[in-house]
This record gives C-alpha cells, sequence and structure tokens, in this order.
C-alpha cells in the first residue's frame, strides 16, 4: 500500500514541484535501479500514473521511474502537469497497490 509521497528536496509533502523526484513506498518485487538514459514508466514491473481524480477513464501522466524497492519508490514528477490537485497510484503488474493525494 503506498503510504505516503514526499518531495525529494525536503522530505515533505507540503507540495512537491512539478519535475521534481519524488518518494513513495510500496512494494515492489525486488530492488532494481533504471539503467540508463531515457528513464522508463515501467521498472521491475511497477509503474506510478498520476491522474486529476480517480478513477479517471485515463490517467494524466506516467511518471519515469529511478528506482524501485520493496520500501521506496523513487520517481520523477511530469513537468508537464499544471499546478492542482492530483491523485498517485501504484501498480505492480496489473495489481494496484495504493493512493495518494498530491497537490502543488
Amino acid at each position: 500500500m503506498l503510504g505516503s509521497v514526499v518531495g525529494n528536496a525536503d522530505y515533505s509533502n507540503a507540495g512537491i514541484p512539478r519535475g521534481s523526484i519524488f518518494f513513495g513506498s510500496a512494494l515492489a518485487p525486488s530492488v532494481q535501479s533504471a539503467s540508463g538514459l531515457p528513464l522508463q514508466t515501467i521498472l521491475n514491473g511497477v509503474r506510478v500514473r498520476i491522474w486529476r481524480t480517480y478513477p479517471d477513464a485515463a490517467p494524466l501522466a506516467e511518471c519515469p521511474i529511478l528506482y524501485v524497492s520493496k520500501t521506496q519508490i523513487n520517481a520523477i514528477l511530469p513537468s508537464s502537469l499544471a499546478a492542482g490537485q492530483y491523485v498517485a497510484t501504484v501498480l505492480v503488474g496489473q495489481s494496484e497497490s495504493g493512493r495518494m493525494r498530491l497537490s502543488w
């Protein structure tokens, strides 16, 4: 279950700037890091999606992922998103492992 989402700069969820790295806790099958650029939106079967409201017909964005483990996911919030209220979902395979509200 996604327990929290925090910004890399100050480890708070007071506001996560677009284009920044954020952390989320969730279950991934095992540890894996991105192998290079461009970053992929699926890493070790894990994906992070951003929704306006959940569940919309389709997610607004999928986040590029740097690292996943059983206790941590490091992903980049797309800079193309306008400021506002969003929902982040973490998917492992086809199973949703959690949701968290975001705003910035």
